[in-house]
């Protein structure tokens, strides 16, 4: 994939008093293959040709009122742009619905101008499952703006420092829609009446398990605004001690779109009194059909479990913008003005420069949130946007549930907005050993509060399947599809966003420094640390099934996944010494003058993982439509002596809950697994990076070039990336049978090599 870099630096000054520079970049990059940037799965169904494109700049202007007063302005402008042209038409026209022959008109065939084929998975460890990217052919833009503008002032003692810190970040997408061609689900299921044992066997009869598709793509327009300042003081209290204390405030919106079309499902807005109505199954004359429970009307067996076109208020409890404008913009508030106060302490204890104990502490504010997280998510909820979810039918059949709303997947977001913070905080001493060399020893904190995360307002509790009202009389005694067990009828999962995370970083942060000193500097650099929290990321989902059942400290808390425990690293770079200095003559020096060696070595622990489990064929241990944990009987870690390639852990510490633990009356929680979030430590890494460079100069230092030869992962070291943690069991023997359940699934690049000149002027 070619990737080039261009830069340009321009230096004025105006007066003694007054200095501008400014910077411009250029970077570009063209991606080709099926696995590229923001587009489809890495099966290859279908290849995309990616762009990305990032001009940036930035003007920096100082001006010294006097030599107690300066100024200092710096603007700058980022911009982000992608790209993927769609495919040749002949690549289109081999992917389109009438070239394969499937003749199956969409429910919305306008969000799908190209007439592909659906999308497509069969939920059987490593099938095809060929998908699209949602914003198929992508196109975006981010533009940012920022503005940084302080004024220092020394009186005295006191370093004095005021400013102002505003930007507006603006993101302009393609249009999105997961489904916009449609996607079958083929996955084999006992619920199904037409399920035949197999996907594969399913996929060729047409037998769905759950078809969904979008009923809209609305293009993502959003944008961000923040604005901080701040005052700080810098207080020489005497030459044993100095002050740092400062205020900080700061505002932001959240993104939000510049227009109203945004909608949310907000629950105190659900009424209980305006529940929508399903189509019910029935059976005429032995044959299943749906029955409209408003009319009494006969419809088609495919419309069950829709919306019944008479309920009152199919989007009960989906706030709409549009309608009312009032509700805030992004569906939360601004959170308001946020004060973040900083303090910190350097004291000599000793007046002779050699040894420093540094404290500090301070809240640090996250008004942007994730981009991800705010566009996009508003645009994807009825009625901008309608993704129902049909259930057991077969594809020749989805024409006659035309018209009709099935509850579908939306989100939700809690309106009120605390903003996310980090309360920072640190104690170390640096100590001056000599020989040019500073070691420093610190503890190392942070306490994330109010942090974003999902929560699944909708699951179903356990064993609302076994429920006598959740069989379906009509087929078999089989249960009844999800969304008639729901606790909010008329939707699928509801993910809701609120502000109710929580982490916590502790850390022992060790280093020896040698500054350049006689051609050579070097650094080891030890941290050892752990990181806690409930969820990874903005947008993970937990369920709400957890708290009835057990602590959901013990559930979800619990290492995190970019926790290691040990990072230790070694770096240097040492001139080489001249051989003009044994035989000097020109054609010596330029030979063999000017030559720099330098490295990295890093040893790092490896990252927690946690195991999961299903049945193949799929049995319903839970009851629910959230899936559990398997249950431990052992320990996951194997000796370093017993791992490997083969088995990274412990398989047989794992065995599958079984629907004979619930019914015979053991405690819920067996049912649900008793395995926690982590299991076991994934592979680490123990790599060397060196390089080699022959510093040219010429023109009396005017120009210079730089030959540089890289080395990375230089002794060629294998480093495992992933394992697969997914066991999969035969639920009438109980026998895991996924054949790649415990072994190393990846590994980083082997040895590369990589050469480059370099010019400099």
């Amino acid at each position: 994939m070619p990737k080039w870099l261009d830069s340009a630096r321009l230096d004025y000054n105006f007066s003694d008093q007054t200095q501008m520079f400014a910077r411009f970049n250029y970077w570009h990059e063209d991606q080709q293959g099926s696995a590229v940037s923001a587009a489809n799965t890495s099966w290859g169904w279908l290849d995309q040709h990616y762009t990305a494109i990032t001009p940036s700049g930035v003007v920096n202007l100082t001006h010294i009122f006097s030599p107690t007063l300066v100024l200092q302005t710096v603007a700058s402008y980022f911009q982000f742009s992608e790209a993927g042209p769609p495919l040749s038409n002949a690549d289109l026209v081999a992917r389109e619905r009438q070239t394969v022959g499937f003749t199956i008109p969409q429910l919305f065939p306008q969000v799908n101008p190209y007439n592909l084929v659906p999308a497509a998975t069969f939920g059987v460890s490593d099938s095809a499952n060929p998908s699209y990217a949602g914003r198929f052919p992508l196109q975006g833009v981010e533009n940012m703006w920022n503005l940084s503008s302080s004024l220092t002032r020394i009186a005295g003692s006191h370093t004095v420092k005021m400013g102002i810190y505003p930007e507006h970040w603006l993101a302009m997408k393609g249009k999105n829609a997961s489904a916009f061609a449609g996607s079958m689900n083929f996955t084999q299921d006992s619920s199904n009446p037409i399920d035949t044992g197999y996907a594969y066997s399913n996929a060729l009869l047409g037998s769905l398990d759950q078809y969904t598709e979008s009923s809209n793509r609305y293009p993502m327009y959003e944008y961000n605004t923040t604005v901080e300042w701040f005052v700080q003081d810098t207080w020489k209290v005497n030459h044993k001690l100095t002050v740092d204390a400062g205020l900080r405030w700061g505002w932001g919106t959240p993104w939000h779109g510049p227009v109203y079309e945004e909608a949310a499902f907000v629950p105190f807005t659900f009424n209980p009194q305006q529940v929508v109505k399903l189509i019910q199954p029935t059976l005429v004359n032995g044959k299943r059909a749906g029955l409209d429970p408003f009319t009494g009307a006969i419809l088609p067996a495919t419309t069950i479990g829709a919306i019944a076109p008479e309920s009152a208020n199919p989007i009960n409890g989906i706030v709409v913008r549009s309608k009312d404008p009032s509700y805030p913009e992004g569906m939360r508030k601004t959170g308001g003005i946020k004060t973040a106060p900083r303090l910190g302490f350097a004291w000599d204890p000793f007046g002779k420069g050699k040894t420093v104990i540094r404290t500090g502490g301070g809240v640090f504010y996250n008004f942007h949130e994730v981009d991800n997280y705010g566009y996009g998510y508003e645009y994807n909820t009825p009625p901008l946007q309608y993704n129902p979810i049909i259930y057991y039918t077969n594809i020749n059949e989805l024409q006659s549930a035309q018209g009709y709303n099935f509850p579908g997947n939306v989100d939700g977001f809690d309106v009120n907005r605390p903003v996310q913070k980090t309360y920072n905080f640190s104690f170390g001493v640096q100590q001056d050993l000599g020989f040019g060399t500073v070691a420093d020893v610190a503890y190392v904190g942070a306490l994330g509060r109010h942090l974003l995360e999902g929560e699944n307002l909708n699951s179903t509790p356990l064993g609302t399947n076994w429920l006598p009202s959740s069989l379906d009389a009509t087929n078999g005694n089989k249960v009844l599809p999800s969304q008639f067990l729901r606790p909010y009828l008329g939707f699928g999962n509801i993910t809701y966003y609120l502000y109710a995370g929580n982490t916590h970083y502790h850390s022992l942060q060790a280093a020896v420094r040698r500054r350049y000193k006689r051609n050579l500097t070097y650094g080891v650099i030890w941290t050892w640390s752990k990181v806690m929290d409930y969820s990874d990321t903005d947008t993970s989902s937990s369920t709400t099934n957890v708290s009835s059942l057990i602590n959901p400290a013990v559930w979800n808390y619990g290492p995190a996944s970019y926790d290691h425990t040990h990072i230790f690293r070694v770096y240097w770079n040492y001139n080489l010494p001249k051989a003009t200095a044994l035989v000097n003559n020109k054609i010596v020096a330029a030979m063999f003058n000017h030559w720099q060696i330098s490295g990295i070595y890093t040893a790092q622990s490896g990252a927690p993982l946690g195991v999961s489990y299903s049945y193949s064929p799929s049995q319903d241990i839970t009851g629910s439509t959230d899936s559990g944990r398997p249950i431990v009987v052992g320990n996951a870690v194997l000796p370093k002596s017993q791992r490997s390639i083969n088995e990274a852990f412990n398989t047989a510490a794992f065995i599958p809950p079984s629907p004979a633990m619930c019914e015979t009356g053991n405690p819920p929680f067996i049912c649900w697994g008793n395995a926690g979030k982590v299991a076991f430590r994934g592979p680490g890494i123990n790599n060397w990076d060196t390089s080699l460079f022959k510093n040219m100069p010429f023109q009396e230092g005017r120009l210079n070039a730089q030959l540089r030869v890289e080395a990375y992962n230089v002794f060629n070291h294998t480093q495992f990336t992933s394992v697969n943690t997914s066991a999969t069991f035969n639920p009438a023997t109980g026998a895991q049978t996924a054949g790649t359940f415990g072994q190393y699934t990846a590994a980083a690049n082997p040895r590369q090599l990589q050469l480059a000149l370099r010019l400099m002027f």
